[in-house]
């Protein structure tokens, strides 16, 4: 997967086709998840599946380990804090 930089704000981002045929921005590191339709988080898979899910980035406090289904990437919208100037209509 080859790594680019955001035009906004410089940080690393790679691109994921999803299963919809369209190419989205995607935070370079991947991230451990969980899937979980009430999860706080969505994640795009290599395969350009997007999941719900729960996104475990450190070590539990509890010492618990969570059951992990994969590494994912978060959507670079979520992170970017230009994003808004690159989300298309409804209408697009």
């Amino acid at each position: 997967m080859k790594v680019t930089t955001c035009k906004s704000c410089g940080v690393p981002i790679v691109w994921i086709k999803t299963q919809n045929g369209r190419s989205m921005p995607c935070d370079a590191a991947a991230v451990d998840y969980q899937e979980n339709y009430k999860g706080s988080a969505t994640i795009v898979t290599d395969d350009g599946r997007v999941l719900r899910v729960m996104v475990f980035k450190n070590p539990s406090p509890s010492g618990l380990q969570p059951i992990i289904n994969g590494k994912g990437y978060i959507s670079h919208f979520a992170t970017c804090p230009y994003a808004n100037r690159y989300r298309r209509r409804n209408n697009d």
